[in-house]
């Protein structure tokens, strides 16, 4: 049998899975695996309609069904902007704690930039992570607690036997042993806490058979065996107590009982609950660095406009001088200025669209989206009005480190893997122990006639097999202890050994990850100190190249300089005030990097997770920890339901110079969010040649929208 499958679609538009065929033998035994009669062999003609083949041979291939709704959601999206959009923008001013608040409702589905979802969908990280993990039909604490649960069976058979027997034939024997056989089995069993099993059964058996001659014979031709027992098996070594059950769960056995403990599956829930935290972190941290990466974005956009603008003046104005024949309006300084308004032309063209993963207007703005969850556009164009933080923000290096140490989630799911290994090590050294079990059996038996009735006349006692199992003058007791002794325990000591090697390997780890984490907690600290300094030094910088244009504009106008030296200065006001936005922005990211890596950034963010109750244990060292911030120990330490009053920066102070305020309509300070975007490029002047190479456009100067 050949399998093909085929994409294209015959004349009814309609995919088929072409099943050939070979031989009627073939088919038969096809029938006969499926369990049904196997249709007649049907066998495909070039030459004539292959659509009966389709309907009795051919395999169909069902679709699955989707939700129409979420389909058309996503095909609603307009089309992306593009530079010469000339739709009209309408802005969505939008704050950060918009923003958050929106991507974390909106991810069911933690969103990600790298396209995780779709590569690799099993990979991708959902808020249905926790509790998957703790509904785990093997490994959740449901799981690990139905080991305790009460087990009902029950079985019932029924049985002909007739069978030749190796007798004389002689005194009226039977020559063959016949037989109606009943058995009905039912029993009440559960594991306690201890490690012990209790059980509590009845067996009864229905025989009637042709053995009823005597002194070989049987009073009933038919008769009902019956017995109540209890029954109990208690461990006394390997595998009794408490806290060895609630870890390894009952029946464990060396190397088989990682996570069927209570104790196990719990410590699998938190692992799983601290990785989705991880990940909502990376998510609001992804959130922040696309909206201040968005906020630089317009900011650039506004000042490589407002050098666009100027060199479209002074084109202009060389322009006018040239048409009259005046000094100043040479073909070099005019050739000159062209240029140069071209190339601000093409950077403004940039920082409005840019590449995909450049920092244009439009790509940071469907980046935010994409981290956001909602649709590529739909009609509104995003605009930052978080104004940034211009004081200096001061942490306290002793306040911080332990913190760290404490509120970083790696940190807190590594405790807890050492804690995991550390209660495989007190199962793992209970194996050591030779298996020694008390055991004990009481029962009540019964004979009778009838199972529960009163039996023929003549039977006395035996009438009824319950009444005479009740009346207990049959009763049978069994007390007993059962060793078993693996010579030489290697198994146990191989098991023992991983252990210890599993928890020495998750020790070293946390040694380093705390140690990784000092590091970059202290480059965070120093990239903080870095972007304010620059802040203030790039803020002096750009005022000087203001004021540097100014002065050589005139300049130039009296004589004094030549063209070049204003190309020059403009080119380095546009590079001073990209330059100081970069910074502004790199000191926001500073700020929310210092967060993240003391492990206080959805605090900081006002972003709570949560879940179900702690133990009361749990509730106490919060509040030992609240109290006492810098003394606790926290190897053990939850990081939810923690006061973070204490973790907030220890002092914030306004070091930005009264001096500092930036005379004129703009100011660079001021980072300017609400910077406005142009439909298009702004106009050259009407009597300016036309290039071979590239048209200008006509009349008069562009105006921008308003935002």
């Amino acid at each position: 049998m050949r399998l093909r499958i085929m994409f294209s679609g015959d004349r009814h538009g309609r995919r088929g899975l072409w099943l050939r065929r070979a031989g009627t033998t073939l088919a038969a035994l096809l029938s006969l695996t499926a369990g049904c009669a196997g249709p007649k062999p049907q066998f495909y003609n070039p030459g004539g309609d292959p659509t009966h083949y389709e309907r009795r041979a051919a395999q169909p291939i069902d679709d699955p069904t989707s939700d129409e709704t979420a389909y058309q959601s996503r095909i609603d999206a307009a089309a992306p902007r593009v530079i010469h959009d000339e739709r009209k923008v309408e802005y969505w001013d939008l704050t950060l704690q918009e923003a958050l608040e929106l991507s974390l409702q909106t991810s069911d589905v933690i969103h990600d930039l790298g396209g995780r979802v779709v590569a690799a969908p099993a990979t991708a990280p959902t808020v249905y992570d926790p509790a998957i993990a703790e509904s785990n039909g093997q490994f959740g604490v449901e799981a690990a607690l139905s080991a305790f649960d009460a087990q009902f069976t029950t079985a019932m058979f029924f049985s002909k036997n007739d069978r030749p027997i190796n007798v004389p034939g002689a005194d009226g024997l039977p020559r063959s042993f016949t037989q109606d056989l009943g058995v009905f089995q039912a029993e009440l069993s559960k594991f306690t806490a201890a490690g012990g099993q209790l059980a509590l059964r009845n067996n009864s058996t229905y025989n009637d058979n042709n053995n009823s001659g005597q002194p070989f014979g049987q009073a009933f031709t038919s008769a009902w065996d019956n017995n109540v027992e209890a029954e109990f098996r208690q461990p006394l070594l390997q595998g009794a107590g408490l806290e060895v059950n609630r870890i390894a769960g009952p029946n464990a056995s060396p190397g088989f009982f990682f996570g069927n403990g209570v104790v196990l599956a719990r410590l699998n829930t938190d692992i799983a609950a601290d990785d989705f935290e991880a990940r909502v972190i990376d998510l609001v941290s992804q959130v922040e660095d696309a909206y201040w990466e968005l906020g630089f974005a317009y900011a650039t956009l506004d000042a490589r406009r407002t050098a666009r603008d100027g060199a479209l003046e002074s084109w202009r104005r060389i322009k006018a001088l040239m048409d009259v024949g005046q000094r100043g309006g040479e073909l070099e300084n005019e050739s000159q200025a062209r240029a140069q308004y071209y190339q601000f032309e093409s950077q403004v063209q940039d920082a409005l669209s840019g590449r995909t993963n450049g920092n244009g207007v439009y790509s940071n703005e469907r980046r935010l989206r994409r981290l956001m969850g909602i649709s590529a556009n739909d009609g509104r164009l995003i605009r930052p009005i978080q104004r940034p933080v211009r004081a200096k923000v001061v942490f306290d290096w002793n306040e911080i480190l332990p913190q760290s140490m404490i509120y970083r989630v790696e940190l807190h799911r590594q405790r807890v893997q050492i804690r995991r290994r550390e209660m495989e090590i007190i199962a793992a050294r209970n194996f050591l122990l030779p298996r020694l079990d008390a055991v004990g059996t009481y029962r009540f038996l019964g004979l009778g006639d009838d199972y529960m009735g009163n039996g023929p006349p003549g039977t006395g006692d035996f009438g009824s097999a319950w009444e005479n199992t009740l009346a207990g003058d049959y009763q049978e007791w069994q007390l007993g202890a059962q060793l078993t002794v693996p010579i030489g325990f290697r198994r146990a000591l191989a098991n023992m050994r991983n252990a210890q090697l599993n928890l020495s390997r998750e020790r070293a780890i946390l040694a380093e990850q705390e140690q990784q984490i000092q590091h970059e907690l202290s480059n965070a600290i120093g990239e903080l100190d870095r972007a304010f300094v620059l802040t203030q030094t790039n803020l002096d910088r750009t005022l000087a190249a203001r004021t540097q244009v100014q002065a050589v504009t005139d300049a130039f106008d009296v004589g004094r300089v030549t063209f070049d030296v204003v190309v020059q200065a403009r080119a380095s006001e546009v590079d001073a005030a990209t330059a100081y936005y970069r910074s502004v922005v790199d000191y926001m990211l500073a700020i929310k990097n210092t967060h993240y890596q003391k492990g206080t950034l959805l605090e900081f963010d006002g972003v709570a997770l949560g879940e179900g109750p702690w133990p009361r244990r749990a509730y106490t060292q919060a509040q030992q920890l609240r109290n006492h911030p810098r003394q606790i120990n926290y190897a053990m330490t939850r990081r939810r339901g923690i006061n973070m009053g204490a973790l907030r920066p220890a002092a914030v102070q306004n070091t930005v110079p009264a001096n500092n305020t930036v005379p004129g309509e703009r100011l660079p300070a001021e980072m300017l969010p609400q910077a406005r975007i142009p439909a298009g490029r702004p106009m050259a002047p009407k009597h300016a040649p036309q290039p071979a190479s590239a048209s200008l456009p006509s009349a008069q100067m562009a105006t921008s929208q308003s935002g």
